[in-house]
């Protein structure tokens, strides 16, 4: 992959570094990113105030819990998450996560509720499993998928002998 150039768009301002807090100084503007939004590396964002910009991160980041960006020019810009349309689980919600894990959807595990984006199909399956859920508007913060690394110090080549053994 070709390296980034050092201004990848001459008449916009850029961001490569993140806030993770709030800075002393009030933030000129704001940008409102939902949940796949906020996975991001390059990308053109519009603030509210109708500013665009570019994000040109070293490296794909969630921006779940980060403030916001750091324009080169020093000018700080607000990360605002937006509301999403989303299902409200409650009930038995140990029960209920491992069906929405086994389906591989992104979900919100909070201590009496789920929260994962509306989808009528598995809402009908959770009300047939006896779940209490409701559509709500909302921030969505889906807890971040893990995955297994794959350690490639082992052999690939298949142990079991080939053919009939008789």
């Amino acid at each position: 992959m070709p390296a980034l150039p050092s201004t990848p768009a001459p008449d916009l301002p850029t961001a490569r570094c993140l806030l993770q807090t709030a800075p002393d100084t009030p933030p000129t503007g704001q940008v409102i990113l939902t949940h796949i939004d906020r996975a991001i590396r390059v990308r053109a964002l519009t603030t509210v105030q109708g500013e665009t910009f570019i994000v040109a991160l070293d490296s794909r980041q969630s921006l779940n819990g980060c403030y916001g960006f750091v324009l080169e020019d020093g000018r700080c810009i607000q990360i605002i998450q937006a509301e999403e349309t989303l299902l409200e689980i409650t009930g038995d919600i140990t029960r209920y996560a491992w069906h929405i894990g086994s389906l591989n959807l992104p979900c919100q595990i909070e201590g009496t509720r789920l929260l994962m984006q509306h989808n009528p199909q598995v809402q009908a399956l959770l009300d047939q499993m006896g779940a209490k859920t409701r559509r709500i508007s909302a921030p969505f913060s889906p807890e971040p998928a893990q995955h297994i690394a794959h350690n490639h110090s082992h052999s690939h080549v298949d142990p079991t002998p080939k053919g009939d053994p008789f």
